[in-house]
């Protein structure tokens, strides 16, 4: 068992929710993260990883490449293996863009978008997850 991360909630401001996310893990204000970035509204899971381990994060990425079922390995993505985790989240079949949160040890979700969401059952599809140590 992971020793659990207290994470305090940061709203988004506009489509940016992973630099919402990066504050949470961090421990930051939003604006502390967003001025890191020149664009913060595409970041991928590789750019998160990167900039968590330029701040002394260790992460392990596990990510979809291809997938037969929206379903395929939402068990595997949202089962918590690390203290603090980010997850790409998928939320209509037609949706372009991707959104992300974060979760705890314990598997509580804490989205950037909507604070009263603790849950990702009702996605179209998970597409990846950061595992992430101090």
């Amino acid at each position: 068992m992971q020793t659990p991360w207290k994470i305090n909630y940061v709203q988004q401001v506009g489509p940016t929710c992973t630099v919402a996310c990066l504050a949470m893990i961090r421990g930051v204000s939003f604006e502390e993260v967003d001025k890191d970035f020149e664009d913060s509204s595409a970041l991928t899971l590789n750019m998160c990883a990167d900039y968590l381990g330029d701040h002394g994060y260790s992460v392990l990425i596990k990510e979809m490449m291809y997938y037969n079922t929206p379903k395929f390995a939402r068990e595997i993505i949202s089962e918590p293996f690390a203290p603090a985790h980010i997850i790409h989240c998928k939320h209509f079949a037609e949706s372009a863009i991707q959104h992300v949160v974060v979760m705890d040890s314990k598997g509580e979700i804490f989205d950037p978008a909507r604070p009263e969401r603790k849950s990702v059952d009702d996605d179209y599809m998970l597409t990846g997850v950061l595992g992430i140590w101090k």
